[in-house]
């Protein structure tokens, strides 16, 4: 009795913590080798560790749109932190797609490696999947629109772990694509790996693990 008390304690405490995840928190809660000297919020949004969860919790149509957030590093300006949040949050989606397609292509398929690590020819379509095609992919995203914003002024300190005294700035937005749009872009990236691996004739054998990768790449994580 006491092993199945304690199970479900263990248990408690893991639903609790992921229902969590996505909760707002103070900052000093979170100051790790810095700290919070201004912001635009007193709390940090949740949407930053996980868009789409975030966004399912808080009441969003997530029937009809897909959420993401990008934050960056610190910067020296906030301007110059916000803009390029703004700016690189398109290219981080793409990233996304690229990495899920990558995943999908060196996963096991029916109990072998679809992927030769030894392969010149599979080498490069996984160049191809990892480097170029994320460029492709942000010329095939529209309608990505920012929702929120946050940023921080934060004060990072060697007393605290820092390599050395200095103030920055990081800013964070959360955005929305259409599921129908980013359906589309998915689907145009597999078609255009498909044409890719023609090269090497495995084509037809990519075209299958990538059929449901429109649907598969928004239904992640969900």
């Amino acid at each position: 009795m006491k092993w199945i008390s304690l199970l479900a304690l263990l248990i408690t405490i893991g639903c609790s913590s992921t229902k969590d995840d996505v909760a707002d928190k103070k900052h000093e809660d979170l100051e790790k080798n810095y700290k919070v000297r201004d912001a635009s919020s007193n709390y940090r949004p949740g949407w930053i560790v996980n868009a789409n969860l975030w966004a399912k919790k808080n009441n969003k149509n997530i029937s009809t749109y897909r959420y993401f957030s990008f934050e960056t590093g610190p910067k020296v300006d906030r301007d110059i932190a916000c803009n390029m949040a703004k700016a690189n949050a398109k290219v981080d989606i793409a990233g996304e797609i690229s990495s899920y397609i990558e995943k999908e292509l060196t996963s096991k398929q029916e109990g072998d490696a679809f992927i030769d690590e030894n392969s010149p020819e599979d080498k490069k379509l996984l160049h191809f999947v990892s480097n170029v095609l994320v460029e492709r992919i942000q010329s095939n995203l529209h309608g990505v629109a920012v929702e929120k914003s946050y940023w921080e002024k934060r004060s990072y300190e060697k007393d605290l772990g820092a390599k050395k005294d200095f103030t920055a700035y990081t800013c964070a937005v959360f955005v929305k694509i259409n599921s129908d749009a980013l359906a589309k872009a998915v689907e145009k990236a597999s078609k255009r790996v498909v044409k890719e691996a023609k090269k090497s004739g495995k084509h037809n054998e990519v075209e299958r693990i990538l059929k449901d990768a429109p649907e598969g790449f928004q239904t992640q994580g969900t």
